[in-house]
């Protein structure tokens, strides 16, 4: 395998029992299409072929690309998995599959999780830095709750699979990781709704009077992040509404 260098700012799971754990929870058939987010080392990446998924696997870093060919040589010549050299930022129609799996760079966290609310796939479990993770577990009216909360909560059914300690990691980052995992809703509210969030968390310490002139009055006192399940998602509809009677 090639070496690990601190300074590309990788980390590695180095526990088959998480990567296992990972796996087994997208819950697919045999013969799943599944994209997964940087191999690297491919502990993950056998597991999802074990699970009989036809895998499609995005790696950044050139240093791995050879060594997960060697690897997994047999499932690549059967047409069992591909590997695709690359930023999956850069391949967002790949995303429209049946599942994604991945342990994902902190760097990219957060676009990646908003191309993941634009796209069209049944299943996602995916390990995130835990302090990101536990944003998008996040409700209306709970302490915490941001625009990316609410991307997921509008988009996705997201679960806590389970917490990863940093020492699973080599080498040894400073943060824990979490593995959540997501069910796509019928109903998709982001392209809808994306600049309504981005104003309204924009401003979120302010009441949303001043965010938004001539919102109802049952609004009015109050700020974004203190408004319940039913009142955020009122608001949004009517400040849908709103905007759409000022289109031309």
């Amino acid at each position: 395998m090639p070496d690990l260098y601190r300074r590309y700012g990788q980390v590695f799971l180095r526990n088959a029992s998480v990567a296992r754990a990972e796996a087994s929870a997208l819950s697919l058939p045999a013969g799943s299409k599944v994209i997964e987010i940087g191999p690297g080392t491919g502990i993950l990446t056998a597991f999802l072929l074990d699970m009989g998924y036809y895998v499609k696997a995005v790696e950044t870093d050139h240093r791995f690309i050879d060594a997960l060919r060697e690897r997994f040589s047999a499932e690549e010549g059967q047409g069992r998995l591909s590997i695709v050299k690359g930023n999956i930022l850069d391949f967002p129609e790949i995303l429209n599959t049946d599942g994604i799996a991945g342990n994902i760079p902190y760097s990219i966290s957060s676009p990646l999780f908003e191309l993941l609310c634009k796209s069209n796939f049944r299943y996602a479990v995916l390990m995130f830095q835990r302090e990101f993770g536990e944003k998008l577990l996040k409700l209306p009216g709970q302490r915490g709750f941001s625009r990316i909360s609410a991307l997921s909560y509008l988009n996705l059914n997201a679960e806590r699979i389970r917490n990863v300690p940093r020492t699973f990691f080599k080498p040894v980052p400073k943060v824990d990781s979490i593995i959540l995992r997501f069910e796509k809703k019928e109903k998709v509210y982001s392209a809808k709704y994306e600049d309504i969030l981005r104003t309204a968390f924009a401003g979120k310490r302010k009441k949303l009077k001043n965010v938004f002139p001539g919102i109802p009055p049952e609004f009015g006192d109050m700020r974004i992040e203190e408004l319940s399940e039913v009142q955020f998602r009122k608001l949004l509809d009517t400040m849908r509404n709103t905007l759409e009677e000022k289109k031309p």
